[in-house]
């Protein structure tokens, strides 16, 4: 039997992280549970919900799985914190089931493998990178809810202009929310060394480089 354990506080919060996300369709009816890949080799699984406009995927270690294998649950699932919980299936596939402080339940599982998550992420080249404050960006976005009205029906529009300057918020012309960047870690910092390698008027780059950390500070 294909099985893993799981830490219920790390189950709670992939449920929690991927829950609003599942879909309602009756024509993808595996898009009404929360997808769990459970991946042997890395001692993680990997949950997953879409619902054709939004998706959430969410990592959490694992331990004692042998094999991998994949597992739908219902969104609604919520087990005690601080315990262990086993996840398996059942011989035939049919349906999988959890196993918690003596009690148990299962969900039976959709006929179909579930959207393929890593297919949907854009693989095209990154122009920028741009670093917020959680709480201040979702602070923005529910200002723009007020805004908008109850209903939120209509786009919330997001521009931005680079990645060092602040992002503006809008649901009509003249009310703007805005929220400033933050520096990554990644990124270079007065007193770092940078070293390029090129040829031609290389110094020009160095240039550039010292005149962009100007502007940033």
């Amino acid at each position: 039997m294909k099985s893993a354990k799981i830490y219920t506080n790390d189950l709670n919060r992939l449920i929690a992280a991927t829950k609003s996300f599942v879909g309602n369709s009756d024509h993808r009816p595996c898009n009404q549970y929360i997808k769990l890949e459970f991946h042997a080799a890395d001692s993680q699984v990997v949950a997953m919900a879409v619902d054709g406009y939004r998706m959430s995927v969410e990592h959490s270690i694992i331990s004692d799985c042998d094999e991998d294998f994949v597992a739908f649950i219902k969104s609604n699932t919520k087990l005690p914190s601080k315990q262990y919980a086993t996840i398996s299936l059942t011989e035939d596939g049919k349906e999988a089931v959890i196993r918690c402080c003596g009690f148990s339940f299962g969900y039976t599982q959709p006929q179909d493998s579930g959207f393929e998550w890593e297919k949907a992420i854009p693989t095209s080249e990154v122009k920028y990178r741009i670093g917020f404050n959680g709480n201040y960006l979702l602070a923005a976005l529910q200002a723009a809810k007020v805004s908008a009205g109850e209903s939120f029906r209509q786009p919330v529009i997001l521009e931005f202009r680079s990645n060092v300057e602040p992002i503006l918020l809008r649901t009509n012309k003249e009310d703007i929310k805005m929220v400033m960047p933050v520096r990554l870690k990644e990124e270079a910092q007065s007193g770092d060394l940078i070293m390029t390698i090129g040829a031609g008027d290389i110094y020009k780059l160095g240039e550039h480089l010292v005149q962009a950390l100007e502007r940033r500070n």
